[in-house]
């Protein structure tokens, strides 16, 4: 038989052969491509939630100040109006809208969001368990300069969502203009007085008890570098001078 004849039947048997088996796998391996595709965005938004949605939305997505989002019925797109814009309480998270993320993060956020595995938090959050409070670094002299900066940090972490200033703000923690100097009363009756040491401890420690009614834990932990620790303190003091 002639070799180019022979070829073109192997190569037809090939053909004949393998494309059923490749049209019959292939939504099987578009599927699986989908799953694993959505898993690694739920990773990253799962890293998402706990840096910005834990404090209000409980650390399984039961509900706190904020609603379940844990078998939420709401859609992608309504998710994304919410997350994106803010509302009444809820703050805008989007760039554009003023906030700190991108919009791919939020994409990963509610991708998180809509396919819920508490697995993903489970190290995550273990990874927030208490630690010792840093010893507080002496701040530098509040300056117009580091006062400025800590408010920048102050907006970028949207942190008027529990805080009042001017009458603007959440009602969770305490207000901010006049806490300098003031004194709190913590649960059991202990009184202590909001000086540089205490706005410290309430920032980075996990344990502290910043106020009647507000076990420790309620403040989200930022990871912030000793600088910008100083900064904060620089504005939350200007605030009451």
């Amino acid at each position: 038989m002639d070799r180019k004849i022979l070829i073109g039947i192997v190569l037809t048997l090939i053909i004949v052969i393998f494309i059923p088996l490749y049209t019959i796998n292939e939504p099987a391996r578009q599927r699986a491509a989908l799953a694993r595709q959505t898993h690694e965005k739920a990773e990253i938004g799962a890293h998402q939630y706990v840096a910005t949605c834990v404090l209000c939305h409980g650390k399984d997505g039961e509900g706190l100040i904020g609603p379940a989002l844990n078998g939420t019925k709401l859609t992608e797109d309504a998710l994304e109006k919410i997350i994106s814009r803010g509302g009444k309480v809820m703050p805008a998270w989007a760039l554009e809208d003023g906030g700190p993320l991108k919009k791919h993060e939020i994409h990963d956020l509610i991708t998180f969001i809509k396919n819920w595995d508490s697995a993903l938090l489970e190290p995550l959050l273990a990874e927030q368990a208490p630690a010792p409070a840093p010893a507080p670094a002496p701040a530098p002299a509040p300056t117009s300069g580091l006062a400025a900066e800590g408010r920048q940090l102050f907006q970028k972490f949207q942190c008027i969502v529990c805080h009042k200033i001017d009458g603007e703000g959440g009602e969770i923690g305490p207000p901010m203009v006049g806490l300098f100097g003031s004194e709190r009363e913590l649960e059991g009756g202990e009184k202590v007085v909001a000086d540089e040491a205490y706005v410290v401890e309430s920032i980075t420690d996990p344990t502290a008890k910043v106020g009647k009614g507000l076990p420790g834990g309620v403040m989200p932990q930022l990871k912030l570098s000793q600088e910008q620790i100083g900064a904060l303190v620089a504005f939350i003091k200007s605030l009451s001078e």
